[in-house]
């Protein structure tokens, strides 16, 4: 009864910063990195998959999985077959690469019961389940670098919110019932390990929680900063869809609510009037 109360009391008292800062959130959604440039395909009627342009398709998609079951970012993993070095490919979750192609790839299994496309997205799967750390978040790719920034828990171009979107689909949405129990409990447990990570990710400024930078350490979660011109900051972009996923959260927990409302408040306090985007 005492949490519950005070969950409420939580609520209460940010409601009005939250309903004032909702739009701006929303604002910020839109001019964050776009949606994985796959997304066209999910459309596709169950026919489209088992057409000459769909298994063509496929197959490139097939071609450019690296060893550990990623893809590549910023290339065409769809218009043509991957031909060269294998020891070349390099995938990561940035940019909305490798979520992208297990979403193709699972659709496509749902249309056509074609195995290696169920054995290709199982495998991306287990290689998302191996790449997160112990503290809860992922690198930009698996295995990550012992010196670079790509090693830090990365929030930039909301790839960890893509990573983790997609566990929770794979853990509650019966669309996902051909992976096995094991591997779809795996996946609603790294979720929630991915959850309590940013909840300590959370910037204190001056004591205060605030919003979250575009990638954090990832044994202290810290904020880090990344290329030459990319210093630790708070990020407006990134840090709307991290609230955007702890608002659809069913029954969150105090921390959570807390979290919620105090990165809301963050956005209604650094907002600029008499700016128009077009």
């Amino acid at each position: 009864m005492c949490t519950k109360m005070t969950e409420n009391r939580i609520w209460k008292s940010g409601v009005a910063v939250l309903l004032a800062a909702f739009v701006f959130v929303n604002v910020c959604s839109a001019l964050s990195w776009p949606p994985t440039r796959l997304g066209r395909y999910l459309a596709k009627d169950d026919a489209w998959y088992g057409s000459e342009e769909g298994k063509t398709v496929l197959e490139n998609i097939l071609s450019w999985q690296d060893d550990y079951g990623s893809w590549p970012k910023n290339l065409s993993t769809t218009s043509k077959p991957f031909t060269g070095d294998r020891n070349d490919l390099h995938g990561t979750f940035d940019n909305g690469a490798t979520i992208g192609e297990m979403g193709v790839l699972a659709r496509a299994f749902r249309a056509t019961g074609e195995m290696r496309y169920k054995d290709a997205f199982l495998k991306g799967l287990d290689l998302v389940l191996k790449a997160q750390y112990p503290t809860g978040g992922w690198p930009q790719y698996f295995p990550p670098p012992k010196t670079t920034y790509h090693r830090y828990i990365t929030f930039n171009d909301n790839s960890m919110v893509h990573v983790m979107t997609m566990l929770n689909q794979i853990a509650h949405d019966e669309t996902y019932d051909f992976v096995d129990p094991q591997r779809r409990t795996a996946a609603g447990e790294a979720y929630d390990r991915g959850v309590n990570c940013i909840l300590k990710c959370q910037v204190r400024v001056n004591g205060k929680l605030t919003v979250w930078c575009a990638q954090h350490d990832e044994k202290d979660y810290s904020p880090r900063p990344a290329r030459s011109y990319e210093l630790v900051s708070l990020s407006g972009g990134e840090s709307s869809e991290i609230l955007r996923l702890l608002m659809r959260l069913d029954n969150p927990s105090p921390q959570v609510v807390r979290a919620v409302v105090a990165g809301a408040r963050w956005y209604e306090n650094s907002k600029i009037d008499g700016i128009r985007v077009k």
